[in-house]
């Protein structure tokens, strides 16, 4: 899906269930408007991350039945990206922009081919995990990412890189700014141009099922 022919569809009814899900925060729970409007946001937040699709762990390989002349690896095409370990900085990055190519690699089996760089995902996950670091000060979750430590801490600032996150809580139009950047941010969302509507309306759900618990809690701690 190209960037300029995507059009976020958003329907009124569920702004306005949102909405009056942060009115009710702040009747039913004697919460401030700042309050109710950090608490929509973050359930937003969270419903456009659930509904954004993370890569697979591996990207796509063939084994060509070629053998190297040791007959101790095995010739395999991997589909990538992936720039030759000998670019660094700004042209490895380069790289990453231009078309995908067949790269190939020697290894002893497939178990040592999903160990290398150029064939694990490192990023998986960051679609999904950058709208966390929209609203959580650039504080990533890393939700489901089970590579190296190294590969976390480059995800946390690429996230923080490709996301905007803007709020005025104070005067008589408060409003929160959420604005992702990421290049492939529209395909992976599940819903495609209606995944934020959906996660308006789910994050509406969630807040009202939300202040249902806490004023049970209330119920109980009064002992009614």
């Amino acid at each position: 899906m190209a960037e300029e022919d995507f059009r976020v569809e958003v329907k009124r009814e569920s702004v306005a269930a949102l909405n009056g899900a942060m009115q009710r925060f702040q009747r039913d729970l004697g919460a401030s408007n700042r309050e109710a409007l950090h608490t929509g946001k973050r359930h937003v937040l969270r419903s456009l991350a659930a509904g954004t699709r993370t890569a697979k762990k591996y990207r796509d390989f063939r084994d060509t039945g070629e053998t190297s002349r040791s007959g101790l690896n095995k010739k395999f095409i991997v589909r990538t990206k992936y720039a030759t370990p000998k670019r660094k900085g700004k042209a490895l990055r380069r790289s990453w922009q231009g078309p995908w190519r067949d790269q190939v690699i020697w290894a002893k089996n497939v178990r040592e081919l999903k160990r290398r760089r150029a064939v694990v995902i490192a990023m998986r996950g960051l679609a999904s995990e950058s709208w966390n670091a929209l609203g959580s000060r650039g504080r990533v979750r890393v939700k489901g990412f089970d590579q190296a430590s190294r590969f976390k801490r480059i995800m946390k600032k690429a996230a923080r890189r490709w996301v905007i996150y803007r709020q005025q809580m104070s005067g008589d139009h408060p409003y929160v700014q959420l604005s992702n950047h990421l290049r492939y941010i529209t395909e992976a969302l599940i819903n495609g141009n209606y995944a934020v509507d959906e996660a308006i309306r789910k994050a509406a759900n969630a807040m009202t099922g939300q202040i249902d618990r806490e004023i049970g809690k209330l119920t109980l701690e009064a002992g009614f």
